[in-house]
């Protein structure tokens, strides 16, 4: 895992550090290990996990890719075996087909939609109506900007497994976490204080 996130950042180049970058995994032990965490935070790539058993519903390349990636894969092989002549197709040709079907499927279509469809984008306003539907949700929903609570959050990683779900969730370490706190509260402290000629007068609860 850690050499993909490697190979994908050397890929982006310096969209890295133009862009927000976020990569939707599942909870398997490999993508929520400690050093992945700590890996992908050094590449620039932000980590969002789906639950298990809601890939099929939540990750676009469940819902909207691996179908039409296979079909092409399969035209592809059935026209290099009817060009060979005891049905066979060499390692080279295999793989020559399977890169003009990635470029033929992921290359020429705009995938904006299937974020929208799997409630990724817009503010879930444009979630689809079975995804509404296996999620319990009647109506189109608007999630807020804060943070789930670490209680609301644990039911997204196995419960087998020791995390850290605060740091998951802020995305980032606890020293970090420990710092922003204390800057928070000072700078809350600040604010609430009364002021006297241009100066914080502190004071004593």
């Amino acid at each position: 895992m850690r050499k993909w996130l490697t190979l994908l950042t050397k890929s982006l180049g310096s969209l890295v550090t133009k862009r927000y970058v976020i990569v939707l995994v599942d909870v398997h032990p490999s993508h929520i290990d400690g050093s992945i965490f700590l890996h992908a935070r050094r590449c620039g790539v932000r980590l969002v996990y789906i639950p298990a058993k809601l890939t099929s519903y939540l990750q676009p390349c469940d819902t909207h890719v691996f179908a039409l990636l296979k079909q092409a894969v399969r035209e592809g092989w059935l026209e290099e075996k009817a060009k060979s002549e005891k049905g066979m197709i060499c390692t080279e040709s295999w793989l020559k087909l399977v890169c003009h079907a990635v470029e033929k499927i992921l290359g020429q279509r705009t995938w904006h939609q299937a974020f929208v469809a799997d409630g990724i984008l817009e503010s879930q306003q444009g979630m689809s109506h079975e995804l509404a539907e296996v999620l319990g949700f009647e109506t189109c929903i608007k999630v807020g900007r804060m943070l789930p609570s670490p209680e609301e959050a644990s039911c997204i990683f196995p419960s087998r497994i020791k995390l850290d779900i605060l740091g998951y969730l802020a995305w980032e370490t606890k020293s970090e976490r420990k710092k922003r706190t204390l800057e928070e509260a000072s700078g809350s402290a600040s604010a609430s204080a009364p002021k006297h000629k241009g100066r914080v007068i502190k004071t004593l609860d």
